[in-house]
């Protein structure tokens, strides 16, 4: 018994070792796809306005990073159709039915242009050019409800490769760590202690949350509607980027987000501790709450033990 145990050990062992391999050389390939076509996403972001981080994102999950037989053979990196309007070189592959007609181009950044030209040609896709250049969330949401893929997931799975490989760097010097001199980025101490640790500057000074969201401490006597007036940011918007509620005042010291919170933390675990919420972890590691629960099948308002290990990124 105890030996065909260690059997079974030595297996999964050895899977689970293949497997890690098999994700470090993706990440190696996926990484190397995105220095590949990085410029050519940016460029076209500032030509027509489609995010380059949702650009990016459709290209690594369309192509399988470059390494799909339409990219390979057929330069197509967006998965895109004939259509009628098409007159280019054209190839056939099995897709949502057998023998569907794709675009040919002569060379993948043809393809990162003409899917510009898709986007902006088709009229189902123009509500996307009045949202938000840097809400690649909405812009993933508004790509799966025009049809532009028919998985039902498929918002999802551009969202977390966005935030996987922080492909939002890519959009707009608006982000954290993209030369905002006025913020530095904390540090896990300084999350734990609050605002009296920082040597760095005032309370008032906003800071970089290590999963890059920008934030200040709250000072004693601020109040919701002081902050919307100093950083010119409506009410509403602080009570949504930070799932609070008008119920409970704001104390010394607490984080309060200017930005929207990302839906995955930038460390993969976290145990809870005696006083944790879901609320206050989702502060402490800059995640929604709601993504929060949905990560570690919790229904919403449901109580947090301590010692509960909280997936943060899975």
């Amino acid at each position: 018994m105890m030996e065909n145990g260690l059997i079974r050990l030595t297996v999964l062992s050895c899977v689970l070792f293949f497997s890690l391999g098999l994700y470090s050389q993706q990440r190696k390939e996926i990484v190397v796809y995105i220095h590949k076509y990085k410029d050519i996403a940016v460029k076209e972001m500032e030509r027509v306005g489609i995010p380059a981080s949702i650009t990016m994102a459709q290209g690594i999950l369309e192509s399988g990073y470059g390494k799909s037989t339409l990219s390979v053979k057929s330069n197509n990196h967006f998965g895109i159709k004939c259509h009628s309007s098409w007159t280019g070189a054209k190839t056939y592959h099995d897709d949502d039915r057998r023998g569907e007609c794709f675009r040919v181009y002569d060379h993948p950044n043809a393809s990162y242009v003409n899917h510009s030209k898709f986007l902006t040609s088709n009229s189902r896709y123009g509500f996307l050019f009045r949202l938000p250049k840097d809400d690649y969330a909405s812009w993933a949401y508004g790509l799966q409800e025009a049809g532009y893929a028919t998985s039902k997931t498929y918002a999802s799975k551009l969202i977390e490769l966005i935030e996987r490989y922080d492909l939002d760097k890519l959009d707009s010097r608006r982000y954290v760590g993209m030369g905002d001199k006025n913020s530095f980025f904390a540090t896990d101490a300084e999350l734990q202690q609050g605002a009296s640790s920082s040597s760095r500057g005032s309370s008032d000074r906003v800071m970089v949350h290590p999963n890059r969201v920008k934030f200040v401490y709250a000072k004693s006597g601020d109040t919701f509607e002081s902050l919307s007036k100093r950083f010119s940011i409506s009410v509403d918007d602080i009570m949504n980027y930070n799932d609070f509620t008008y119920s409970k005042p704001l104390k010394k010291g607490n984080i309060v987000f200017l930005q929207k919170k990302r839906m995955r933390g930038h460390r993969e675990l976290y145990v809870s501790k005696s006083g944790d919420t879901m609320h206050r972890v989702a502060q402490k590691f800059a995640i929604q709450v709601a993504y929060l629960y949905k990560r570690n099948d919790m229904k919403p308002g449901a109580n947090l033990r301590a010692g509960t290990t909280l997936n943060l990124r899975s």
